[in-house]
């Protein structure tokens, strides 16, 4: 295994991190995740007598509220509905989650091991704070990144599934969000305009734009075309691509 610093010499122009959101460009997770989402939704008409009126879900909807933690997704989705309410969408997510493995966005691995051969340097950036390990260990992918980082939520438990994990407070599009992995690869001598994010939600392009940083969105979650990334994120064709697959030989192309 060659070192990090071999690694970086290798990618001496243009981007040497890449930071990736876990779910979306990674895990083909949204939908399953709607599904989720569903159940919830279907338990509170039926079983609960709430009014269909309160629970509306579109495709706009998704858009907006997706890439947050999981309870403040559903808060953002359902903004009428009670604390209790909310909790029950968020634990038929969670329990419709653990039932399978998740699937990996096609061509996940085979994109991560070409990019790790090149010399790139990659990293997971996400606000999921639960399950990594049944989905992350499944798949061995903790091997294929130097650095984790996830959301601490500050009500669950830790899940400490790489070797250099970080916990954070914060969770995007909170610029705050950022600050370790950036300060983590200053370290490693990686700058920031040397540093492109991935992701498939508004959160994270903001979190990008924020700090400064390359960002490409994929369409393997809720913007699933370069329309919906122009038309919700302002966000041009050039910088959208299907899924992580295509993205070995664009950088390549573009370094």
């Amino acid at each position: 295994m060659k070192s990090i610093k071999s690694r970086i010499r290798r990618t001496s122009n243009g981007v040497k991190l890449i930071i990736f959101d876990l779910d979306g460009p990674i895990l083909d997770s949204f939908k399953n995740s709607q599904r989720g989402v569903s159940i919830g939704v279907k338990k509170l008409i039926q079983e609960f007598g709430v009014s269909p009126k309160r629970v509306i879900l579109n495709t706009e909807t998704y858009i907006k509220c997706w890439g947050y933690p999981g309870l403040k997704t559903a808060r953002l989705m359902f903004p009428f509905l009670t604390d209790n309410e909310l909790n029950i969408i968020n634990d038929c997510w969670a329990k419709n989650e653990r039932k399978g493995k998740t699937p990996l966005v096609k061509g996940a691995i085979k994109t991560l091991k070409r990019l790790k051969q090149k010399g790139f340097l990659t990293a997971i950036l996400t606000s999921r704070s639960r399950n990594l390990k049944f989905h992350l260990k499944d798949f061995h992918l903790e091997n294929l990144f130097e650095i984790v980082q996830s959301w601490k939520n500050p009500k669950g438990k830790l899940e400490k599934i790489h070797r250099n994990h970080i916990f954070c407070p914060h969770h995007k599009p909170n610029p705050k969000t950022l600050k370790p992995i950036l300060n983590w690869a200053a370290k490693k001598g990686v700058s920031k305009k040397e540093i492109m994010m991935i992701d498939d939600a508004l959160v994270g392009l903001e979190a990008a734009r924020e700090a400064g940083l390359k960002f490409l969105g994929v369409c393997t979650g809720p913007l699933n075309s370069k329309d919906k990334w122009r038309r919700y994120g302002n966000l041009s064709g050039k910088y959208v691509i299907k899924s992580i697959a295509d993205l070995p030989n664009l950088i390549e192309k573009r370094r």
